[in-house]
């Protein structure tokens, strides 16, 4: 994304908006290692007012979209998604929580997501 932000490329970036992304690795009380997952808060994204709906195992997910301006990180401008609203269920809301998801419905979840919601954000 930053090369072709230097390169003056004329695109714009998709992605998914992961609520708790990957996650920290800490040490347990007996010096074993243990996963947390923090939620990751970017205040350099930017709301926006583009909402539209996926259908995602035959159920309507609302998606908002937020924004990445190109001058924050020298890139082109990168639109992310999330279902993580009030308006979705608690398990739609949870597609845009983890990246690298151990549940398999899950995974095929943001997969569709990000191929539906992608071609939907492209139309504002």
């Amino acid at each position: 994304m930053r090369s072709a932000h230097h390169l003056k490329q004329n695109m714009v970036g998709i992605g998914i908006y992961w609520k708790y992304g990957y996650y920290d690795q800490v040490h347990k009380s007996d010096q074993t290692m243990d996963v947390l997952f923090l939620e990751k808060i970017y205040s350099f994204l930017q709301k926006t007012d583009i909402r539209f709906e996926v259908t995602i195992n035959h159920n309507p997910v609302q998606v908002g979209v937020l924004y990445l301006a190109p001058h924050v990180l020298n890139t082109i401008p990168i639109f992310f998604l999330t279902t993580d609203l009030p308006e979705n269920d608690y398990l739609a809301q949870t597609i845009t929580h983890k990246l690298y998801d151990t549940n398999q419905e899950a995974k095929i979840a943001a997969s569709i997501l990000l191929g539906a919601g992608g071609i939907n954000c492209w139309k504002f």
